[in-house]
């Protein structure tokens, strides 16, 4: 089975979430790619996810604005993690009550914006994540969600970004599982329109990945 760009919907009593699976065959994983729109620049993370056979669902948080009267782009940083570590979360429920995805391990990579809310999702579903990367937005997070968190966690930060390698280090010290901090070279924060931070960027993610979801399967068998 192998779904090639499935454009699909995720839909509630409040919002619609638009998103793209991909479900290479075989695959025992499945990682969620929050972002806010223009899906198609997430597509080389995806790819580099699927040549070791993880599953990817591209999930645009930026539809599912309640209201056309309240948009997310004036909502304080805080407020706007919340909204969208919700979305965030009906996308997950989403993947768990489908037939093809119900029984895959679940990773996160938030990028952007969404980073935080990933963060904030797996603080909350700590037993239903097991893998998070993230490029930003650990600051907005207390200690005590920090710390609830049970996914292995990368923080990913920019090599000439003093003040946010110094703002992971402070996350890194409350988080309580597996963890680690790494730097790439050029701007997280557009990490998709560099060309040269994204070739830096995935091999990380395809590690942290393979490294924290795929053995996952394999322990439950032997």
């Amino acid at each position: 089975m192998f779904y090639v760009g499935e454009e699909v919907e995720v839909v509630s009593e409040k919002q619609t979430l638009s998103g793209r699976l991909h479900l290479p065959s075989g695959s025992s994983a499945i990682v969620a790619v929050a972002g806010q729109g223009k899906l198609e620049l997430f597509a080389p993370l995806a790819s580099a996810l699927h040549e070791v056979n993880i599953a990817t669902f591209l999930v645009d948080l930026g539809t599912g604005s309640p209201s056309s009267s309240d948009p997310t782009d004036n909502l304080p940083s805080r407020s706007l993690i919340e909204v969208l570590s919700s979305r965030l979360e009906h996308a997950v429920d989403w993947l768990s009550e489908r037939s093809e995805t119900r029984d895959l391990d679940v990773g996160f990579l938030g990028l952007g914006r969404s980073a935080g809310a990933s963060l904030l999702c797996a603080s909350r579903e700590p037993y239903g994540v097991e893998a998070v990367l993230v490029t930003e937005g650990f600051e907005l997070l207390t200690d005590t969600e920090l710390e609830q968190i049970q996914a292995a966690t990368l923080l990913v930060t920019a090599a000439d970004n003093t003040p946010a390698q110094m703002r992971a280090e402070r996350a890194l010290g409350a988080l309580r599982s597996t963890k680690a901090v790494r730097t790439i070279s050029g701007s997280v924060s557009n990490l998709l329109e560099e060309p040269h931070a994204v070739t830096e960027a995935l091999p990380l993610i395809t590690w942290w990945f393979s490294e924290h979801l795929l053995p996952l399967r394999k322990r439950a068998v032997g």
